[in-house]
């Protein structure tokens, strides 16, 4: 290579990583105005007053509105999806793999309440296709890799026997996924509820369902342990 090919790789690489930091920062804003004025309140002029770009400019990156609340979703889905893999490559069995990222879920929930209730909304198809490099279809492969990973940890756990060797890991995953995305959203809207009036809290009810949802995938011989 060439010292002007090594040159001109250098500067293509620093513009890549000055792009990649923009769209950062611009999605950081528009969650700033976003939580705090609300999506349907927000318009694309706050959110360039906020990155301190002129709206030509925040148009280079973000077509919508919506394509930027995809943004949030994804980058959020990013982290789950490396937190999960990350959970996956521990040496400890099946069903503690899938009590840390329940646990793990929940605690994200409680500290980014904001971004949670974007990607629960994202998830529900509320977002429909939009123009722009970020689109549903692209959230989706995230979500695709996160269930995938999931169903491969069910998969290995029965190989290990850890867990029955009759169940269906994508049936195992779904509903396990659907049930947690119902407590979650019961979480956010009552979680003062059940502090308050009930006396529990969000720990302690999905360790309780976390516990009994195991003891259903474990093999007979476990169940009496």
């Amino acid at each position: 290579m060439t010292v002007s090919q090594k040159v001109e790789m250098g500067i293509t690489e620093r513009k890549e990583r000055e792009k990649n930091q923009r769209q950062a920062d611009i999605v950081a804003a528009a969650e700033q105005i976003f939580f705090s004025k609300g999506y349907e309140n927000a318009t694309m002029d706050d959110v360039a007053k906020a990155a301190e770009l002129a709206k030509g400019t925040l148009y280079l990156y973000f077509k919508s509105k919506e394509e930027l609340l995809l943004a949030i979703h994804l980058k959020t889905m990013v982290l789950l999806v490396e937190k999960t893999l990350e959970i996956k490559s521990l040496s400890i069995p099946a069903p503690e793999k899938m009590r840390q990222i329940a646990m793990f879920y929940l605690n994200y929930s409680k500290t980014h309440v904001d971004q949670f209730k974007v990607m629960l909304k994202c998830e529900s198809n509320l977002v429909h296709s939009c123009i722009g490099t970020i689109t549903p279809d692209c959230c989706d492969l995230h979500s695709k890799q996160q269930l995938r990973s999931l169903i491969e940890i069910i998969g290995q756990g029965m190989i290990e026997g850890e867990l029955r060797n009759d169940l269906n890991p994508i049936f195992v995953v779904l509903q396990l996924m659907g049930s947690l995305t119902g407590m979650f959203t019961m979480f956010i809207n009552k979680g003062d509820l059940l502090h308050t009036k009930l006396n529990f809290n969000e720990e302690e009810i999905l360790a309780d369902f976390i516990d009994r949802y195991i003891s259903t995938l474990l093999p007979i011989k476990d169940l009496h342990r």
